[in-house]
Order: structure tokens, then C-alpha cells, then sequence
């Protein structure tokens, strides 16, 4: 997360909890998405993690310590769009493939749509579109965007930049994959 604001990338404001003590953020607000911080996968992501207030953001900063040994990773849940841009760069040339857009089905057992773990690995909420049927100019951004990536990670080889896109169609970048 620091790589990408260094680099001006678009991202959701965030802060890594080490304690349920440490102090919230001024510019940090609600609703927060809560992730292990060194997990992959979205292993410790549930529809728990989407938290209101500051004793529901407690808790699972402790539940986090307590299950995963692992400090807090907590950012702005950015309701709306979940899309993933994929790519390659060759060392002579970076390409990327057209724009996933994940559709989150209706659910009523299902308050927030994320990508949880039971989504990734028990059953799927959503369907998938290729291409994404973003707004117009809103690819070309989402590529430069990954192409800000590119640089700023000095990515090699194949990658997945996963954004959620805000319902003002504004592309907040909330992982880097390779």
C-alpha cells in the first residue's frame, strides 16, 4: 500500500492495526474492510470483515492477532465494482488482457460484495464478464493505471492488478498480484 500512494496510484485510505489499542486514523472512514495482513488467497476474509464502527474494528483487529498472528490491514470498503485487470510484461512489452468484471449474484445471507474466502474456495457469489462493460474512457484509465503498476512494482511476467471501483466509476487499486 505504501508503494502505491508513493506512486500516486488511486487506492482506498488504509492503516495497519498491530493492536486493537493503536488509534484510528482521521481520514480513515466507515464502512472499513479488515484483512490479515500478510495473508493471500482472501484467507481471513469474511463478510465479518466489513466492519461499522470503531469496537466492531477492534474486535477484529484481535480476532486477526489472535487467529492469524498477523497485524490488520484496514481500508476504506469501497462499495461498488470489483474488476481485475490481467497482464503480462515480457521485459520488451506489456500486455494486457481484457478487463474482468465480477457480478456479484443476490444473496440475502450476504450483506457486503466482496471477494471473501468462501467465494474464492467454498462457492462462488458472483458471475464473471470479459470484457467489463466499464464506462467510456474508464479502460484506458484502468489500464494506465496498471501500467503505473507495472513501474512501481517492476513487474515481471505474468500479474493481476484487483480494483473495486467506486459507483462515481473511479478505480481504487486494492492488490497487486504476481
Amino acid at each position: 500500500k505504501d508503494v502505491i500512494v508513493r506512486n500516486k496510484i488511486p487506492t482506498p485510505n488504509y492503516q495497519l492495526f498491530t493492536s486493537s489499542e493503536d488509534c484510528l486514523k482521521y481520514n480513515l472512514r466507515y464502512p472499513i474492510i479488515t484483512k490479515p495482513n500478510s495473508a493471500d488467497c482472501s484467507v481471513g476474509i469474511t463478510q465479518e470483515s466489513v466492519v461499522k464502527n470503531f469496537s466492531d474494528l477492534k474486535d477484529r483487529v484481535e480476532y486477526i492477532k489472535e487467529k492469524y498472528s498477523d497485524a490488520t490491514l484496514a481500508e476504506e470498503f469501497i462499495d461498488g465494482r470489483e474488476i481485475e485487470l490481467f497482464g503480462v510484461n515480457t521485459g520488451k512489452s506489456i500486455f494486457f488482457l481484457p478487463i474482468l468484471e465480477a457480478i456479484f449474484l443476490k444473496d440475502e445471507n450476504r450483506q457486503w460484495d466482496i471477494c471473501d474466502f468462501t467465494h474464492k474456495w467454498v462457492k462462488s457469489y458472483c458471475d464473471e464478464i470479459v470484457p467489463a462493460k466499464l464506462p467510456e474512457g474508464t479502460e484506458d484509465e484502468v489500464i494506465n493505471i496498471g501500467n503505473k503498476c507495472v513501474k512501481a512494482f517492476d513487474l515481471k511476467g505474468s500479474f493481476r492488478v484487483d480494483f473495486r471501483m467506486s459507483k462515481e466509476n473511479i478505480p481504487y487499486v486494492v492488490e497487486v498480484n504476481v
